[in-house]
């Protein structure tokens, strides 16, 4: 297991057997510039490791991913860095403020690929009331999941009509951390978007759309909703059985 320091910008691997002891430690802050009041912590949110010796970390506030070798940790009271980045700037959708909010991803082995689900959410369309920060939706803006290919660490397209060949998707605003999920007996993958807030014309915020369950059949590309969650609370995690079950847990 990993251990992730969303402030520290630090990626510990845990003993298996004894997951309280540290066996290594990276740090993916990187050497991106960050602009004046922008987000000094890259925050890694997820890691996906492919082999022994390679693991892609996704960094929610930056648009690279940091590749690392799990088995060259840092030594005694050192930190390792990532012996690489991937860089995803040019899959920025138009209109989008922010970075790409790359939230969470799967490996397929079968298909030698890694799945990224990007968040391109706008956050910087909140308001705040009843001590609540809404999200605002941003309509030209779509969740995607994109491809890398991990022999070669390119983004290979999936046929979509995204940037990069991504695949859009019809909710918005994945919850942080929230796994991608990929269902081999189907060949899908399954992804939990938390929604925003309709704008008002008044630019206040109305009611809550585009919260679902989504899959995205990967030999289509064809994406569907299958469970909407509009009239529900704010869900926190998608956690998968088999084809038929699965449970969403909400917050509040």
């Amino acid at each position: 297991p990993y251990l992730l320091g969303g402030e520290s910008d630090l990626v510990q691997r845990l003993d298996a057997r004894e997951p309280w002891k540290v066996v290594g430690t990276w740090n993916v802050h990187g050497d991106e510039p960050v602009a004046d009041g922008g987000d000094q912590n890259a925050n890694p949110v997820a890691v996906v490791q492919t082999s022994c010796s390679k693991a892609y970390v996704l960094r929610f506030n930056r648009d690279r991913i940091a590749v690392i070798d799990p088995s060259r940790p840092g030594g005694a009271g050192a930190s390792a860095t990532p012996t690489s980045y991937i860089d995803l700037a040019g899959l920025k959708q138009p209109g989008d403020p922010n970075f790409i909010e790359m939230t969470s991803a799967v490996y397929v082995p079968s298909k030698k690929k890694v799945f990224v689900l990007l968040g391109n959410a706008d956050l910087t369309r909140t308001q705040t009331a009843g001590g609540f920060t809404k999200l605002l939706c941003a309509p030209s803006l779509k969740p995607s999941i994109i491809a890398i290919d991990v022999d070669t660490d390119k983004v290979v397209s999936l046929g979509g009509t995204g940037p990069g060949g991504g695949i859009l998707l019809d909710g918005y605003n994945p919850p942080l951390g929230t796994p991608l999920i990929y269902d081999a007996a189907f060949d899908r993958l399954l992804v939990l978007n938390a929604g925003c807030n309709d704008a008002l014309g008044d630019g206040g915020a109305g009611a809550i759309v585009r919260r679902r369950v989504e899959q995205v059949d990967l030999a289509t590309g064809a994406v569907k909703t299958l469970l909407p969650l509009d009239a529900m609370g704010f869900p926190s995690s998608l956690a998968f059985v088999d084809g038929s079950h699965a449970a969403v847990a909400f917050y509040f």
